[in-house]
């Protein structure tokens, strides 16, 4: 897979404060960067009810071999922030993880 594109993989700072302790995602800083594709992906579902098809789709970001934690980490792109959207999958050839993919939600509203 050829990736054209690129993600940032950033991580907040924790701050103490007299409640516990949070996430601050002010000014985050990046871990690392990916080479990646983000493309969005459509799926049908069957409505069990009146037995329709609706239409689905997600943004999904297919990226060269990597980990990301949820709890402390998210994916920057396009100046926006993104945070997985469920299990992130390894697609492998042989014993070697090809590629990626994380299906993403916004967290960051748009412009």
């Amino acid at each position: 897979m050829i990736f054209k594109d690129k993600i940032e993989i950033i991580e907040a700072t924790w701050v103490q404060d007299k409640y516990g302790g949070s996430y601050d995602w002010s000014v985050p800083t990046v871990v690392k960067v990916v080479g990646a594709r983000v493309d969005y992906r459509s799926t049908a579902m069957l409505d069990g009810v009146d037995m329709t098809f609706m239409s689905k789709a997600e943004l999904i970001a297919y990226c060269e071999p990597t980990t990301i934690n949820p709890a402390s980490q998210r994916i920057l792109w396009n100046g926006l922030q993104y945070e997985p959207d469920g299990q992130v999958l390894e697609y492998r050839r042989g014993r070697r993880t090809f590629y990626v993919e994380i299906p993403l939600k916004t967290v960051q509203p748009q412009p």
